[in-house]
């Protein structure tokens, strides 16, 4: 990591010569001083026609907002949510009164946005985190008719959502200076505190076990995109906005009055997702989230694991960072100094594309000069290449804030992205990252996934310790690398997963997701399972046949999974992925009994249904021959 330090008065001088006449009183690549509305400082009404929400018809006030609550620290524990309904002069935390949400959804009648941000926060099962705020508890509009100006300036807008039409990879891949490409997404919403919130939809699709389809040429910081359909991003904004609303109540307006809060929140959601890997890795900086880490649609059912994380976890390492937070993340940025060789499809300050196809390369010289701390603090960049590329890529420091990046052509590289990441640090916080694009068009349209072929099935006794050797292969022959989520059981140095099992916990099988790409922008997931306490892993001829379908089962729909290739008076136990016991299936109590088969209608002993997520059931013979499968249960 090379440091470069930057001027804070030098920068000044070069914003005033991009953005509009008078005296810069911010920092800001854009603009000298605020365009937008900023209602923690300015409560004035503001009046338009086009306004439409419940309580707002026509204007918004802060006498809308008759459901207040106000961020307290924790008093209860194992919370992490913590609000009161009256305001105290003793509080430390800004709220989220002032933050303006607006569906920019026009394909429906005025009144009812195709997507709509909810009224509360479902957390853990513990149902302590669980808050339901109604539908007044944040200034929330939906201007019908004006969606190419969903009211930033005019009402202080910071937080959009709109359903599939034109998202995805097709603002990504643009750089349209209108919503729907990034030139105008970075410089009209990111800089101005706006985020444009969508789906990746069609973008982005799993539904076929050995291939991807992603058709993201370019990762764009500043943008959210979220994994799956209509509806499935406004979860993502909800979390950004209760963790703004721990932000310290001085540090959240000038945040929003430099215009660097969303650049703020999205690289707190980024640091805070719960996965063992470091800031700069792959699996923090997506096209599409998983707004909801929970859930993953079906069409993105084959490499799920890849994708879910632990949603309350994450919700609580933000608030926590937020509520720390005195200094504000430096802004990285990038300028085209020279391209050399390849074909630019857009270069803006925080994220280009290139493209290149068959026995061609991409030579380009990038400088970060006119990155900048609010602080003027000196900043350090760390430069790495993610999804995707060449072994022979390189990124060569040339000094004085300037990088050459060289990507050679490859021969077997399949149609894909590259990305290399400028991130910035001052000292406290890294940056949202900057982003130089280099799309290869001239290899295969079909990117296999990466295959798991290291050991998946041992058995531990309880205070024993267990290692797995973790292997991957990629069908085109790229380095494959194996990651697992911070909640998850052991740890991964190097090819080796190791776990010493604790002394006081339920025997049975345990379910360890490992995620793996390719380094093409291809994933895949797969889990360890690791019997505690019993063999588990006896292979019998006698369950040569064992299989569940449909596996993944859908209960929404109505769906059951049926267990086939049982033998005869055989038990079933259906477990969760931490090894407790669900349900006990036996062959003999089925309708028709001892028929090879039994039926799992996704419930517990309890009669209550079961949560998504994956599951394993084990077949017992009555010779005490045991088999373990798994299947995933959607909801």
């Amino acid at each position: 990591m090379k440091k470069l330090i930057l001027s804070a008065i030098s920068l000044s001088v070069l914003l005033l010569t991009i953005s509009s006449a008078g005296a810069a009183t911010i920092l800001n690549p854009y603009y000298a001083n605020p365009t937008w509305k900023l209602w923690a400082t300015d409560t004035t009404p503001v009046t338009d026609a086009a306004l439409y929400a419940p309580g707002e018809i026509g204007g918004m006030s802060t006498t809308n907002l008759t459901n207040m609550y106000y961020p307290d620290d924790i008093v209860t524990q194992g919370k992490y949510l913590e609000y009161r309904k009256v305001d105290w002069s003793g509080r430390k935390y800004a709220g989220f009164w002032d933050d303006v949400y607006c569906s920019v959804d026009g394909n429906v009648a005025t009144n009812t946005p195709h997507s709509w941000l909810p009224g509360g926060y479902y957390g853990d099962l513990t149902g302590l985190n669980t808050i339901w705020f109604g539908n007044d508890w944040c200034f929330l509009g939906y201007k019908g008719n004006i969606q190419g100006d969903p009211g930033i300036d005019e009402f202080g807008v910071n937080f959009t959502s709109q359903s599939t039409t034109m998202m995805g990879h097709d603002i990504a891949n643009s750089g349209s200076n209108s919503q729907y490409g990034t030139t105008g997404l970075e410089q009209s919403w990111y800089f101005k505190n706006c985020l444009r919130g969508g789906v990746a939809h069609i973008s982005y699709v799993e539904d076929k076990p050995t291939q991807m389809d992603d058709y993201f040429k370019a990762l764009a910081p500043c943008y959210y995109d979220s994994l799956g359909s209509s509806g499935t991003e406004v979860k993502g904004l909800l979390k950004m906005i209760l963790t703004g609303s721990y932000f310290q109540k001085t540090f959240k307006p000038e945040l929003k009055r430099q215009g660097i809060y969303i650049a703020t929140l999205l690289y707190i959601f980024k640091a805070c997702l719960p996965y063992d890997v470091p800031y700069d890795n792959e699996l923090r900086h997506k096209v599409c989230y998983a707004s909801d880490g929970g859930y993953v649609p079906a069409v993105n059912a084959y490499a799920r694991e890849y994708h879910l994380y632990n949603d309350s976890a994450h919700l609580a390492a933000m608030i926590a960072m937020a509520k720390n937070m005195t200094v504000a993340p430096p802004i990285s940025l990038i300028r085209e100094v020279a391209t050399l060789v390849g074909t630019k499809t857009y270069f803006n300050k925080t994220c280009a594309l290139y493209e290149y196809g068959l026995n061609q390369g991409v030579q380009v010289r990038v400088s970060v000069s006119d990155s900048y701390d609010i602080a003027g603090r000196p900043l350090t960049f760390k430069v790495t290449k993610i999804c995707g590329g060449t072994p022979q890529t390189t990124i060569v420091d040339e000094g004085g804030g300037n990088y050459l990046i060289t990507q050679p052509f490859y021969a077997g590289l399949p149609n894909s992205r590259t990305s290399i990441l400028f991130i910035a640090n001052n000292g406290v916080y890294d940056s949202n990252p900057a982003v130089l694009n280099l799309y290869y068009s001239g290899g295969s349209a079909v990117n296999q996934r990466p295959i798991y072929t290291g050991e998946q099935n041992k058995t531990v006794s309880p205070g024993g310790t267990v290692t797995y050797n973790l292997s991957a292969s990629d069908p085109e022959g790229f380095q494959c690398s194996i990651y697992k989520k911070t909640q998850d059981y052991g740890t991964i140095s190097g090819n080796t997963w190791t776990w010493t099992c604790p002394t006081s916990i339920s025997l049975g099988p345990k379910l360890v997701p490992l995620l793996i790409s390719d380094g093409t922008t291809g994933v895949n997931s797969t889990y360890l399972t690791v019997n505690v306490g019993y063999s588990g892993s006896t292979t019998s001829d006698e369950f040569a046949q064992l299989k569940s379908f449909p596996n993944p089962v859908n209960l929404t729909a109505g769906g059951t999974a049926k267990v086939i290739g049982l033998t005869g008076n055989c038990v079933v136990t259906i477990y969760d992925s931490n090894g407790t016991r669900i349900r006990e299936l036996r062959e003999a109590d089925q309708p028709v009994p001892n028929a090879g088969q039994v039926e799992w209608d996704g419930k517990n002993e309890n009669g209550e249904t079961v949560s998504r997520g994956m599951y394993m059931y084990v077949a017992t013979s009555p010779a005490g021959s045991k088999k373990t499968k798994k299947i995933a249960i959607l909801k």
